[in-house]
């Protein structure tokens, strides 16, 4: 009894490895762009820890001969204990999306590699590899280019106009934000705000596109509330940013809190976002 038509089960052989040797590609691709992106990120934090050393070895070298020994020996075991905790927390929170993500996606892989061998109609396995490559593609390449496409229009521009310096301390400096809608002015009786931005998300964060009206910080202005932002210096250009703490930005966030009132006549209402609202958290008992 025949088998069938030797040329049909050929081709379809040919069409299966074909398909499986494209996915096999594809994911070498997707590899290459996902270690650049890993690299990528990996020079960022590389850059701002080496400052962080450099800094901490400085202090050290002075610590070290006016300290007991035991006083430094249990400092340093507290910092390692604190960087083991924030290392571990890190890496779980990283496995636990990772695994979410691909445990996801492994059904659908393993259904498109079913439908390659079977050869029925669906997504076949080459297909879902150039999904996931393109993925990684836009993650890496294309979500970073638009936003150096979009530069002249994202985030704040102070030296372009709608923005006043009020003030400035060796580490902040502090603009009010004007509105951008026509015929909206900047209210005499409002109570003031005092936006505290993220200091790892960035500045230009709460200002995607003002001009779009896609600004948080703008939301504000438009309305006609004495809008303000803490901008922070540059870190790589600013010494007194590299070794600020706690208490220097309180002390810095307190002066702007005092010209701020001191302009409008009402307190300041500190509105801080991720690591800002927690800043904005502790100093909103400070007597200002």
């Amino acid at each position: 009894m025949p088998l069938g038509n030797p040329p049909a089960d050929f081709e379809k052989v040919i069409d299966t490895l074909s398909r499986m040797y494209f996915a096999a590609v594809e994911g070498t691709r997707a590899a290459q762009v996902y270690g650049e992106g890993v690299l990528r990120y990996f020079q960022d934090f590389t850059e701002a820890f080496m400052i962080a050393v450099a800094d901490f070895e400085g202090v050290e070298r002075e610590k070290v001969l006016k300290t007991p020994p035991q006083e430094n020996v249990n400092d340093y075991a507290h910092i390692l204990r604190m960087n083991y905790d924030l290392a571990d927390k890190a890496m779980r929170a990283s496995i636990a999306t990772m695994a979410e993500y691909h445990f996801s996606k492994f059904n659908e892989a393993y259904e498109a590699f079913l439908t390659t061998l079977s050869g029925r109609e669906g997504k076949k396995i080459d297909q879902f590899s150039a999904e996931q490559t393109e993925l990684l593609n836009r993650v890496v390449h294309d979500y970073p280019r638009a936003i150096r496409d979009v530069r002249s229009e994202y985030g704040f521009h102070f030296d372009s106009g709608g923005y006043v310096k009020a003030g400035e301390t060796d580490r902040f400096v502090l603009w009010q934000v004007l509105p951008t809608r026509k015929g909206e002015g900047v209210s005499k009786n409002g109570k003031p705000v005092i936006i505290i931005p993220p200091f790892v998300l960035g500045t230009n964060i709460l200002a995607f596109l003002p001009g779009e009206g896609k600004s948080y910080v703008h939301a504000f202005a438009n309305r006609g509330i004495p809008t303000y932002i803490r901008v922070a210096k540059n870190i790589w250009e600013t010494p007194a940013f590299q070794v600020m703490t706690g208490e220097d930005d309180a002390r810095d966030t307190k002066k702007f809190c005092e010209i701020v009132r001191k302009k409008h006549g009402k307190a300041a209402t500190l509105n801080g976002y991720c690591q800002g609202g927690c800043k904005s958290r502790a100093k909103s008992s400070m007597p200002v």
